[in-house]
């Protein structure tokens, strides 16, 4: 490198001289790496800021330093050293890769890139460009620790079959050293050389020409990728013994795509293989026992592509669906229809789900076959995804038609069989000694049943997993590793799995990085999951043992399905006796309604009769409508759609103002009445009020019913942080065989057709629950002839903000409803006569102008006779679309009562229709839904209000007298 100037005073050459300005200012200033410019003597005289970033110092402290004495150390190769100061005595250019330490001390590999500086033959400078390879330098420190700790033997050959690797793993397995392997040994010894004959024969058939049982053979299935189709190889050790080994071979190509040699990764097979080989008798006894189930026991493969099949299927699979193994080997067509035509969707959506999720499959379904038979199956599958994308089942199929047909419902199959296929394979670790982090790859989280990266992984997060009894033992061989060096860790412990239980883990690791100072700060290893591996001694040991407990295990089954079937025949007995109940308790208010219609068809019946029919008539349907809504509600809650509200309220209101709407009935049996309300009762607190009515117009309403003379009291208080509401009566009081079934549906302390009390069996099922759906619990005692006391616990939540403003929004109408669910659960317990009682209060309403559109035509009379008794001549219509056109038609109405449910358009689509185009009068939905969600559904639509169905006449007037423009 030659200059032209003249000055050849070194040190007032500036850097990038003879460069245009901008240009030397990017290379100073923007190259990453580092740059130096010393004198003839090697001294310092500029650097830029990558240089400094790299070695720590300031310009200002590196000025007249020679960079050998203030960045090289004892780590430092002295030959390097040596070589550098030679060529730079004899003003040679030079390269070189030398370990450096920085300001710091911290270690540092770099490329090294000296040029001499020429002027007028004279030398005037030394340019050094320098570049940070630690982290190149590091991944390949990597690379090799990780082939030297697998656990697999990797091989590989050039295209000549040349050994070219041969890890530690290739040394455990077949008994060679690397040295041997490399220098002398044919990979093709290691076969044995009638497998090879055998498999290039198959290969010769399969192809079509002629292979040869040599490298020709390894080369085919390499180029073809057919390492799947021939799995395990046996295998000569160095010492004569045959060991198995499952072989993936691929090719080698360098970056121009050419055919540099293959790779062969061989995991050890040998212990499977010959466990296999001892498990054979008992796997034979095991099928033998098979062929006798009641069932096909089966596995199921599901393709991405919709396709199926039946890769294994016992031989009962004849009789079941009535096809051959064979038939359904590789298309599970012949299976699909066979499936009643009813039941096929379900069928297949059930398996989609099941693949989706991974979730077993569990399903009671239909065949049909040709003749005309119908007869139901019951499955039950473990699903798996396979490393190919397919899903495959394992499971049991079994005839349950007769089970069927006496209404019995199994809940377990007596056999159910699934199969761990799933391989194995090494995890990696990566262990900073300095900042206690350790990176683990997805399989260490796999391993232990968790998702990628699922948490931070650190040596005391580590501990933390590690079984308690392996601690000592296991942390003891860490710590002599990183104390020893060199040697390779290899140690075996458990670690905690997220469900709890504990995976055995075969540990390997080497330290790869050490600091100045010679200590490990860097180590790197596997872990591999031989948990099955230490289970399968144990299997062996038990499988004669459960040979010799299967017939005992038969026989418990078949005491289990006897005892299934004492109980389903218990449930029918339960069903039947709810059927005469519910028989009865409709058919009575029915026969009432229906005898006093007639009655009351009668012309000549007198004023007086006329007004008892009436009230009788009235009584028989509120009777009707509680066991209905009883019924509904018990529904609701089975079907998960009963719902409850958190709302600030005061439980002592709502506990009055039950008594209060029960005192009556009271007073009428003669009764004692006591309320005991404790100071420790909070005033307000969150909970569902309708809800808390509802279990109280049941708890006492029932107190009532069941007690003929005494005294009834009831009391609230706080237990432990639970607001307490107990109901305690003198009455008859319950046996214990009726305390077992209290809280049952459709169960009653009195099962017989002719009780004296009556009523559906569903009220205390329906409290319990509610009370289970707000956080609590409703506990009984009782003794007969003495009384019972019913106590309701709930957690006591105090209000926030949020719940009284929650409880200052909630509309009239769902307090209203919530208000009439409790009264019409009062009227529920009330199966004794109701008493007089006179009509509603007639509010006048002269004047309003009402449109009413109801399509069901009794409805519509109703209300319109409602609406003339209060002065309203209303106009009436039976279908949304009629409603929409007279509105629309500007015509103008204090209030419109539109039904929601209607044909051709509904309730919400003409609200919805008129609220667009601008109409702003006060329109009120009529619904029989009763539900708060769909309650808020409406609202939220836009009407003004909400009247439930059947429509009380007195809540009718109350709304229409809030828009009234008088």
């Amino acid at each position: 490198m030659q200059e032209s100037s003249g000055n050849n005073d070194s040190r007032n050459a500036a850097p990038g001289e003879g460069l245009p300005e901008e240009f030397s200012t990017i290379i100073t200033t923007h190259f990453s790496g580092g740059i130096v410019i010393t004198d003839p003597d090697g001294r310092v005289q500029w650097a830029n800021e990558g240089f400094c970033r790299l070695t720590g110092f300031s310009l200002k402290e590196l000025l007249g330093q020679k960079p050998g004495d203030l960045l090289q150390g004892e780590g430092t190769n002295p030959e390097t050293v040596q070589r550098i100061r030679e060529q730079l005595r004899r003003q040679e250019s030079l390269e070189a890769e030398i370990l450096n330490y920085s300001k710091e001390g911290l270690p540092y590999v770099l490329y090294l890139k000296v040029d001499p500086v020429f002027r007028d033959g004279e030398l005037v400078h030394f340019v050094g460009f320098q570049t940070d390879v630690t982290a190149r330098r590091r991944q390949s420190q990597l690379m090799q620790s990780i082939l030297d700790s697998a656990h697999h033997a990797i091989l590989s050959i050039d295209i000549s079959g040349k050994i070219k690797t041969f890890n530690l793993g290739a040394e455990r397995f077949l008994g060679y050293s690397e040295q041997e392997a490399l220098q002398s040994l044919d990979p093709l010894d290691l076969h044995s050389a009638t497998e090879l004959q055998d498999r290039a024969n198959q290969l010769s058939e399969e192809l079509g020409y002629e292979v040869l049982p040599g490298l020709d053979l390894f080369r085919i299935i390499a180029r073809e990728s057919l390492s799947d189709r021939f799995k395990e190889w046996t295998y000569r050790r160095k010492d004569g013994a045959t060991v198995y080994g499952e072989l993936a071979l691929s090719q080698m190509r360098d970056s121009e795509g050419r055919l540099t040699g293959y790779l062969g990764i061989i995991k050890d097979r040998t212990d499977l293989h010959r466990a296999e080989e001892q498990l054979e008798y008992s796997t034979n006894q095991l099928t033998k026992l098979a062929r006798q189930l009641p069932g096909v026991i089966y596995q199921f493969e599901l393709f991405p592509d919709g396709r199926s099949r039946f890769p294994y299927a016992s031989e009962a699979i004849r009789t079941i669906y009535r096809v051959s193994p064979e038939e359904v080997r590789e298309d599970a067509s012949a299976v699909f229809r066979t499936l009643h035509p009813e039941d096929l969707e379900e069928v297949k959506k059930a398996i989609e789900k099941s693949a989706e999720s991974l979730g077993p499959w569990e399903q009671e379904y239909r065949v049909r076959f040709d003749d005309g038979t119908v007869r139901w199956l019951y499955g039950y599958a473990n699903p798996e995804r396979l490393a190919n994308g397919n899903v495959l089942w394992h499971g049991f199929i079994t005839d349950i038609t007769e089970r069927k047909k006496d209404e019995r419902r199994l809940r377990e199959s007596e056999e159910r069989l699934t199969f761990a296929l799933k391989a194995t394979e090494d995890g990696v670790w990566d262990w900073n000694l300095k900042t206690n982090e350790v990176v683990w790859s997805s399989r260490c989280y796999e391993m232990l049943g968790y998702e990628n990266a699922a948490f931070a992984v650190d040596f005391d997060k580590w501990k933390s997993l590690l079984h308690p009894a392996d601690m000592d033992a296991t942390l003891h061989a860490v710590q002599e590793t990183l104390d020893e060096g060199g040697e390779q860790m290899d140690l075996t412990f458990r670690l905690r799995h997220r469900e709890g239980t504990y995976r055995w883990i075969t540990g390997k690791g080497t330290v790869t990085e050490y600091d100045a100072s010679g200590a490990p700060i860097r180590m790197v290893g596997t872990h591999l999951d031989v948990t099955e591996r230490k289970l399968q001694d144990e299997a062996l040991r038990n499988a004669n043992r459960r040979l010799e407990d299967t017939n005992r295990q038969l026989e418990l089954s078949i005491w289990h399905a006897n005892e299934l079937a004492r109980q389903a025949e218990a449930a029918n007995e339960a069903k039947s006796s709810f059927i005469a109940n519910m028989s009865h308790e409709i058919r009575t208010p029915m026969t009432s309604i229906l005898g006093y219609a007639d009655l009351l068809s009668e012309a000549e019946s007198s004023s007086q009769q006329f007004s008892e029919y009436l009230g009788s008539l009235k009584e028989a349907g509120q009777h009707l409508m509680a066991i209905v809504n009883d019924i509904l509600d018990m529904s609701r809650i089975e079907s998960g759609r009963m719902e409850t509200e958190d709302l600030a309220a005061s439980p002592v209101q709502i506990m009055d103002e039950v008594s209060n709407m029960l005192r009556e009935r009271v007073t009428r049996k003669g009764l004692n009445f006591r309320r005991t309300v404790h100071p420790d009762v909070p005033e307000i607190m969150v909970i569902d009020p309708g809800r808390l009515r509802q279990i109280l117009v049941n708890l006492l309403g029932n107190a009532i019913k069941f007690t003929e003379s005494g005294s009834l009291e009831v009391e609230a208080g706080t237990l432990d942080e639970e607001l307490y509401l107990s109901v305690k009566d003198s009455g008859i009081g319950i046996s214990p065989e009726g305390m077992r079934n209290l809280f049952q549906p459709f169960m009653q302390a009195d099962t017989s057709t002719t009780r004296r009390f009556g009523g559906s069996g569903l009220g205390l099922a329906i409290s319990q629950r509610l009370a289970q759906m707000m956080g609590g619990r409703i506990e009984a005692k009782s003794e007969e002839g003495i009384g019972s006391v019913f106590t309701l616990y709930l957690p006591i939540r105090k209000p926030s903000a949020e719940d009284f403003q929650s409880s200052r929004e909630r509309r009239d109408p769902l307090q209203s409803a919530s208000a009439g669910m409790a009264q019409q659960s009062a009227h529920r317990q009330q199966h004794e006569p109701m008493g007089d009682h006179g009509p509603d209060e007639v509010i006048k309403l002269s004047g309003m102008k009402v449109l009413v559109v109801e399509d069901d035509p009794d409805i519509r009379k109703i209300v319109e006779i409602y609406l003339r008794r209060a002065g309203i001549a209303p106009d009436t219509l039976a279908d949304g679309k009629s409603a929409l056109k007279r509105l629309m038609e500007e015509q103008k109405y204090d209030c419109v009562l539109m039904d929601i449910q209607m044909p051709e358009m509904d309730g919400k689509t003409v609200l919805a229709n008129l609220r667009n185009a601008g109409y702003t009068g006060t329109v009120i939905a009529m619904t029989a839904h009763a539900l708060s969600s769909e309650v808020t559904a409406i609202l939220e639509a836009g009407f003004d209000e909400y009247l439930p169905k059947p429509i009380n006449r007195q809540s009718l007037y109350e709304c229409l007298q809030r828009y009234s423009s008088s």
